[in-house]
């Protein structure tokens, strides 16, 4: 579960949906219960009293101030101990801050209290499903769908629990009456068509993986479905261009590049095969430096190695959100404003590049600013600059002998045949290849 799709979850209820879905592997649940406008959505147990508090609790958790919000429903809670809304409300804090024996408490209460309310049986049961405990998910979403015959997600929810069992007849079943209830529900067509590629049925799942991709053309699970069936169809270029819109759609997911990794494998496509590999190791590396940043949040030095890491990967937007947390941290981080150099020199920014090597310099401590800046020069095509830059910072590298034969094809343009033929001395002998790049 992601942070808070419980509070926006339980939101829904009392008449604050998200409007966002879930994706999942596999077949995909259906986190919120259908919202109501929240200008005409019930209350369940609210009085004039507690009303205020839950509205401001509401508020609260929309900005993400889970903290303020629980003190709200708390209040409500001493104001009315019968306030079943405050109950459940603050069962999606608990959920969200994993303490789950608190959350289902809270959950069987709001319940106790209103035990009618078809909602908060659909929330509990899908609290229980996410908990793995499924005969329990069932049974809740059975009694949501005995209070209300109309309730589409309780019919997709308690398939879901009905796929987690194996129970394919029955989940289909369920999916199909969800589609009754809401045609246009394109998580049950997802759904519905993983219960029938689990059952055996690949034909009748790629037409409901069909209509949920023309119900909603983003839908990453539907295109990662599709994939798979085609890889355990051994159509190895279709389930490839399957995974490929899916990583088109979310570009950080692992799962996809591996997935895609596989059909290019089978196909016979190595090089392909080889750059998602590369890709997945670069993404772990990655998750590695999120769990840094999470534990150290105010650690400068994280933050710029995981800014360069973005670099890497092109990711420069979110780098340069990264450089600019170190310098907030840390005024003085050289390895920042480094960072930054080595950003905008790789977008083709010299000019910036350059600013950026000048602060570090004023800050001191790090010694490869001065071959950077030979890296700016060359870019600029300073080749003065550049090689002086280069041997101040005793780099003898290709890059530094690329530097030597673009300067002794412009002394040659000039006439200065002596110079240049020194310098493509020095070209060949830092990188012999360049032998006969004369010619």
């Amino acid at each position: 579960m992601r942070k808070a799709l419980w509070l926006l979850a339980v939101l829904s209820v009392v008449g604050c949906s998200s409007g966002k879905k879930t994706e999942q592997a596999g077949a995909t649940p259906a986190a919120t219960p259908a919202a109501t406008p929240a200008a005409k959505a019930p209350m369940p147990g609210v009085t004039a009293e507690t009303k205020p508090l839950i509205e401001q609790a509401t508020a609260l958790i929309m900005k993400r101030d889970f903290g303020k919000a629980f003190e709200q429903l708390n209040a409500a809670i001493k104001a009315d101990a019968k306030c079943a809304s405050a109950y459940f409300m603050r069962a999606g804090i608990f959920a969200d801050a994993g303490q789950h024996t608190r959350s289902i408490a809270d959950f069987t209460t709001a319940i106790e209290l209103d035990p009618k309310n078809a909602d908060f049986l659909n929330s509990r049961g899908f609290f229980y499903l996410t908990r793995q405990q499924y005969p329990l998910a069932v049974k809740d979403f059975s009694m949501a769908i005995e209070l209300n015959p109309m309730h589409a997600q309780a019919c997709n929810n308690r398939g879901l629990a009905n796929v987690a069992q194996g129970k394919f007849k029955d989940a289909i079943a369920d999916f199909s009456e969800a589609l009754k209830l809401g045609p246009k529900n394109f998580d049950a067509y997802n759904n519905r068509g993983f219960a029938y590629f689990q059952a055996g049925d690949s034909e009748k799942a790629l037409v409901d993986f069909d209509s949920a991709i023309r119900l909603n053309p983003e839908y990453l699970n539907a295109y990662n479905n599709r994939g798979l069936l085609f890889f355990k169809a051994e159509k190895y270029a279709e389930a490839a261009a399957e995974f490929t819109e899916a990583i088109q759609r979310d570009k950080m997911n692992a799962k996809y590049y591996r997935h895609r990794r596989e059909a290019y494998v089978k196909a016979g496509q190595e090089d392909e095969a080889r750059l998602d590999l590369a890709k997945i190791n670069w993404l772990q590396e990655l998750a590695r430096f999120n769990q840094l940043a999470t534990r150290s949040p105010k650690d400068a030095s994280i933050w710029v190695q995981r800014a360069n890491h973005l670099v890497t990967g092109d990711e420069f937007e979110t780098a340069a959100k990264d450089f600019k947390t170190a310098l907030k941290l840390d005024p003085k981080s050289a390895a920042a404003h480094v960072g930054l150099a080595q950003m905008h020199l790789k977008q083709g920014h010299a000019d910036q590049a350059l600013a950026e090597c000048e602060l570090a310099a004023k800050i001191g401590g790090v010694p490869e600013v001065t071959s950077i800046r030979g890296d700016i020069y060359l870019k600029m095509n300073k080749l003065d600059e550049a090689i002086g830059a280069y041997e101040n910072a005793q780099r003898f590298d290709a890059k530094v002998a690329e530097a030597y034969l673009l300067r002794s094809k412009q002394r040659q343009s000039k006439g200065q045949a002596q110079a240049a033929d020194e310098d493509f001395r020095q070209a060949v002998s830092l990188d012999p290849s360049l032998e006969g790049a004369r010619q």
